[in-house]
C-alpha cells in the first residue's frame, strides 16, 4: 500500500502496490459540517473481473463500514 494523494483535514488516497492480484485504491474524504460534526466518506475501488466482483463486494463494504464506525469513535 501507498499513499497516492494526501491533504490535511480533507482527503486520503491510498492505492495497492503494483504487484498485488487485485489492484485497489481506498479514498477517505473528510468535510468538516460544524465545529464538532464531521461528514465522512470512504470509496473503495476495486479493478476485478465481473465474477470477482461478485465475490469481493460484500467483504470491501464491510471493510468501509467498519473503518467509518472506527471513525466515528474518535471523538475529535
Amino acid at each position: 500500500m501507498r499513499y497516492v494523494e494526501k491533504e490535511p483535514n480533507k482527503l486520503v488516497k491510498i492505492s495497492s502496490s503494483e504487484n498485488t492480484s487485485i489492484p485497489l485504491l481506498l479514498w477517505v474524504q473528510l468535510k468538516q459540517i460544524e465545529e464538532s460534526h464531521t461528514a465522512v466518506k470512504v470509496t473503495i475501488e476495486a479493478n476485478v473481473n465481473p465474477m470477482m466482483q461478485a465475490m469481493v463486494k460484500k467483504p470491501l463494504q464491510q471493510f468501509a463500514d467498519m473503518l467509518v464506525t472506527q471513525m466515528e469513535g474518535f471523538g475529535f
